[in-house]
C-alpha cells in the first residue's frame, strides 16, 4: 500500500500524543482486522504504546479471545483485558434480548463500563487524559460513528483514528505486506466475533455461527428457552423490531453497525 498513507497514520499518533499528553496511550484490540492493522501500525511506529485493551464482553467466540491473547504477545505489547461488570445472561433476563434500539444498553453495561474501568485505574486516582487508539474507518458505515477528524476530544479521552482514511484494499494490503497473523474467526465469520450481543445481526446469522462455533450458539439458545420461560417479550436472539437506530452506537461496535448497513468485511 502507499508508504505516504501508513506515515500519515503515524504522524497523526504523534501529534494527538504531543496535543493531548496523556497520561496513557491504548489500542482498542477487538481482534478483527483493522483492529490489528491499526495495533501493529502504532506499535511500529515508535511513538508511546502502553498497551493493548481487549472488552471481553462474555459473549463472543472463544477462538477470538485466544487470538487476541496471542497477538498482543506476537505484538510484544502488554494487554490488558476487561470483563463486563454484569453477564450477558443477567442483562437479557431482567431486559431480554436487544434489538438496535436497546442497542445503547448493551453497549453501557458490556463495552463502555468496563473501558471506563480501564481509563480510571490510568489515571491513577489522578487528573491526566487516556488515549484511546481505534480502528474506525470511514468507509465502514453510513453512519460513520461520528467520526469526522481522527483525533477527538471528550473530556479526559482522547478518541484517536489513524486510519481513519484507509480503504478495505489498504488493510489488506496492510496485513498482506507485514504477514499479520490471521483469526480464524475473521476468516470463516467476516466479523471478529467478538461480541455477539445480537443487537445488529441478519436473519440466520446465529444458525450460520452455529455450524462453525456451537458451543456460543447452544449457549445462546438455552438463553432463549429461558427467556421464553420468564416470559420476556424479546425472548429472541436477534432484532426484536425494525425500529431506526438515531444515535451512533458507540467507538466499540462500529464493525456490527457496517454489517447491519450491508458491509460484509469482516470490520472492526
Amino acid at each position: 500500500m502507499d508508504i505516504a498513507q501508513i506515515r500519515l497514520a503515524t504522524q497523526i499518533v504523534s501529534d494527538a500524543i504531543a496535543m493531548f499528553d496523556p497520561v496513557k496511550v491504548y489500542v482498542l484490540l477487538s481482534g478483527g482486522k483493522d483492529s490489528t492493522v491499526v495495533s501493529h501500525l502504532t506499535a511500529q511506529s515508535g511513538s508511546r504504546l502502553d498497551a493493548v485493551v481487549h472488552i471481553n464482553t462474555g459473549i463472543g467466540v472463544e477462538q477470538t479471545r485466544k487470538y487476541v491473547r496471542s497477538f498482543a504477545e506476537w505484538l510484544k505489547v502488554p494487554l490488558i483485558e476487561k470483563h463486563s461488570p454484569k453477564t450477558y445472561e443477567e442483562l437479557v433476563l431482567q431486559h431480554g434480548f436487544p434489538g438496535p434500539a436497546a442497542h445503547r444498553y448493551m453497549y453501557s453495561w458490556l463495552k463502555e463500563r468496563s473501558l471506563r474501568e480501564v481509563r480510571r485505574e490510568a489515571q491513577n486516582s489522578g487528573g491526566g487524559r487516556v488515549m484511546f487508539i481505534t480502528g474506525v474507518r470511514l468507509d465502514e458505515s453510513k453512519r460513520r460513528m461520528g467520526y469526522v477528524t481522527p483525533i477527538q476530544r471528550q473530556g479526559n479521552t482522547v478518541w484517536v483514528a489513524p486510519i481513519l482514511e484507509f480503504t478495505s484494499k489498504d488493510i489488506w494490503d496492510y496485513r498482506d505486506e507485514h504477514q499479520l497473523p490471521r483469526n480464524e474467526v475473521v476468516d470463516v465469520l467476516h466479523m471478529s466475533g467478538e461480541c455477539l450481543c445480537g443487537a445488529f445481526s441478519k436473519p440466520g446469522e446465529l444458525d450460520y455461527i452455529g455450524h462453525f462455533y456451537p458451543d456460543i450458539v447452544n449457549r445462546i439458545r438455552l438463553l432463549e428457552r429461558r427467556a421464553h420461560e420468564q416470559g420476556l417479550k424479546s425472548c429472541h436472539w436477534g432484532p426484536q423490531s425494525s425500529k431506526a437506530i438515531r444515535e451512533a452506537p458507540g467507538p466499540l461496535c462500529n464493525g456490527c453497525v457496517y454489517r447491519a448497513d450491508g458491509g460484509n468485511d469482516a470490520a472492526s
